[in-house]
């Protein structure tokens, strides 16, 4: 979860506490703490990758072992930690000496992993912080909850990528039903409080279903009618796609401005529908606001439940209604989706060769741009789930 390794370099003690304290939470991990002696010894580490380097700046000396560093380890990335008084004069010079980003004492937690993520991205590292896809759907029935169901369990089980998947829903839900499980705890009950949504704080509320996929239900014993702010909601998903390589979020058709907030806030948006015209419509117009509210997340449309032998509303057809080219469907498989439930398995195990199982694989390949092993088709039937089909 942490591959951004990092040395760290003329910290006093209580500087290293505190940023081994800190870095818990943030995706970057300390592997070697050095002195400006070990700066020769250091020129071996630059082949390993994903190696970068915080050090600490007070003053010309500093300065130079930044300069010495930049020239022994050339392109390698590099943060300056600068004393809370520095002028803008400091900083440029620490810019200038080698230093790609700059973080000041005392540390924030919020600016230090801005910094550590931004420098990841500069220099071509994966920071760990996976993407995050809301799956959203446009008219109630359409199976949003259950495509989510099944792709979580496709990314986590057969392209083996640590997944999360959350209910946003927070006053009532439907995962926890779907998959058979009993939770003490649910989303409300994490997002009620007033903790920091840290790793510490969110970890006993995720559920192991199966594999490397776990899941954060809403919850299904009683109602909670206390409203939830969006501001904690957006908090949340911040935490989560640090905790695994791809977050899918349940998202309901409310249509209200957290939906739409969420829906900006998501890397990659999966608009489900089905194939009906008022469907189709509401799709077309979720599609349209999100524009017209400057949305940049990437948008894929899912029609669910598609009949091919339909006359009026072929694949074609609904393509050129809403104006695009990347439409996805996914089979009626209504016998197959009610065996797999009364199963208590995914489709995975209980129609493995289905073809709604088919057009979901094809949808992750294009979600996560890693296609299904080769290995993978000849053992799926050899897997087991805890998983509901809906």
């Amino acid at each position: 979860m942490y591959p951004l390794k990092t040395t760290l370099l003329g910290l006093s003690d209580n500087e290293t506490s505190e940023l081994r304290r800190l870095l818990e939470n943030i995706p970057a991990e300390i592997v070697t703490v050095g002195k400006v002696s070990d700066l020769p010894r250091l020129a071996n580490l630059g082949t390993e990758s994903a190696r970068a380097f915080l050090i600490r700046v007070k003053n010309s000396d500093d300065l130079e072992v930044l300069r010495r560093l930049n020239r022994t380890l050339p392109g390698s990335p590099i943060l300056a930690l600068m004393n809370g008084d520095s002028d803008v004069a400091a900083v440029l010079h620490t810019l200038r000496a080698g230093a790609a980003q700059v973080v000041f004492f005392p540390l924030q937690p919020a600016d230090l992993r801005s910094a550590l993520e931004t420098l990841a991205l500069q220099f071509g590292y994966d920071s760990g912080i996976g993407g995050v896809v809301a799956i959203a759907g446009v008219t109630e029935g359409c199976g949003a909850t259950s495509l989510g169901i099944n792709l979580a369990y496709d990314v986590a089980t057969i392209r083996k990528r640590d997944c999360i998947l959350a209910e946003i829903p927070v006053h009532i839900g439907r995962l926890a039903l779907a998959l058979d499980i009993e939770p003490k705890l649910s989303i409300h009950d994490l997002l009620a409080g007033g903790d920091v949504l840290d790793v510490a704080a969110v970890n006993p509320f995720l559920i192991k279903a199966t594999g490397s996929l776990r899941v954060l239900p809403a919850p299904t014993a009683a109602i909670h009618t206390a409203p939830i702010g969006c501001d904690r909601i957006i908090e949340l998903i911040d935490q989560l796609q640090r905790m695994a390589d791809v977050v899918l979020l349940d998202l309901p058709a409310t249509f209200d401005d957290t939906y739409f907030r969420i829906l900006e806030r998501a890397d990659r948006i999966l608009l489900v529908g089905e194939q009906t015209i008022p469907s189709i419509h509401d799709m077309k117009l979720v599609r349209d606001t999100l524009r017209e509210r400057g949305c940049m997340a990437s948008m894929t449309t899912v029609v669910n439940k598609f009949d091919p032998k339909e006359p009026v509303l072929s694949k074609k057809r609904i393509s050129e209604q809403l104006g695009v080219q990347d439409l996805y469907v996914v089979a009626l498989d209504s016998k197959n989706y009610r065996r797999a439930q009364n199963e208590g398995a995914s489709l995975h195990r209980g129609a493995p060769r289905c073809a709604a199982l088919r057009d979901i694989r094809a949808i992750v390949d294009g979600l996560i741009g890693q296609p299904e092993p080769p290995a993978a088709a000849s053992a799926r039937r050899g897997w087991l789930a805890n998983l509901f089909a809906l």
